[in-house]
């Protein structure tokens, strides 16, 4: 029996990989006061960047709701097919819990819930990993396992211009620490047991740069097994973050093509925002 494999939108995953490895998304919504945009489908980071720094409402975000997810269930599982779905953290979104109660509502469909405290961005790299197992023959179980393993040694470490955003939609964490004493500061954060967590403060990009790369160097010791740069409308960024990690480890096979983050985790991190996503070897 086939398995196939279906995410959110907080993977943000090229389309040419998820068209390549069959990955289904489900997207998450931004909404700016009364309007309801579906991620990565009916708004483009530009439009989003446009309304984010000119409209006087925050926007918020919300989680998909049931019944869409029940539509990709049921499509998924049309022919007999096992489903992996695999989420970010219920710590950060009620992504997994909407997931849950669409797979309660189709007994026939066999659903395979990773429930784990997945970091957004991160799940990409997972899906990916899944997949690529799926596709090579292994049974919904054996890829539940997987993920469940690789989960554990997925990071996602960034950058931010201003703790703002992340202060207004509530996902500031322990970085609540830095607020007050930023002024100068750029911090690095990262995603630990489902939260957002600060890292280190630095004083210019370049070092945080440098910061992400020793980042990676501590949470990777015996090389990476896979890894992505991101940013959030930070090409130049992107850039040379990129180059530092081509400079600093050996990823011929392990570099990933680029993740642009889109408006649901913009939202939260303003533009500007870089880093990376790593899975390391065991």
């Amino acid at each position: 029996m086939a398995v196939k494999i279906v995410t959110d939108s907080t993977a943000y995953l090229p389309r040419s990989l998820l068209d390549e490895h069959g990955i289904e998304v489900v997207p998450l919504h931004v909404h700016f006061g009364t309007d309801d945009f579906t991620d990565g489908v009916n708004i483009t980071p530009t439009e989003f960047f446009t309304m984010l720094e000119n409209r006087p409402e925050h926007p918020t975000t919300s989680q998909p709701s049931p019944a869409a997810v029940m539509d990709i269930y049921e499509r998924c599982g049309a022919d007999g097919s096992a489903i992996v779905s695999i989420h970010l953290s219920s710590k950060l979104s009620g992504t997994l819990e909407s997931a849950r109660l669409a797979s309660d509502q189709l007994p026939d469909v066999d659903v395979h819930l990773v429930r784990n405290d997945l970091p957004p961005i991160g799940v990409g790299l997972l899906s990916l990993e899944a997949a690529q197992a799926a596709n090579s023959g292994a049974s919904a179980e054996s890829v539940v396992e997987l993920v469940n393993d690789l989960g554990a040694r997925t990071h996602v470490a960034f950058v931010v211009p201003t703790l703002e955003y992340l202060r207004r939609g509530g996902r500031i964490g322990g970085a609540q620490a830095f607020v007050g004493s930023i002024l100068s500061f750029k911090p690095v954060l990262h995603v630990q047991d489902g939260q957002v967590e600060p890292v280190v403060r630095v004083r210019s990009f370049t070092k945080a740069r440098r910061a992400l790369v020793d980042y990676v160097r501590e949470r990777a010791p015996n090389g990476l097994q896979s890894i992505s740069v991101m940013h959030v409308g930070a090409d130049d960024m992107y850039a040379a973050l990129e180059a530092d990690i081509k400079r600093e480890f050996d990823v011929s096979t392990a570099l990933l093509p680029e993740i642009e983050m889109g408006p649901v985790i913009a939202t939260h991190t303003g533009r500007g925002a870089f880093g990376v996503t790593f899975i390391a070897n065991p």
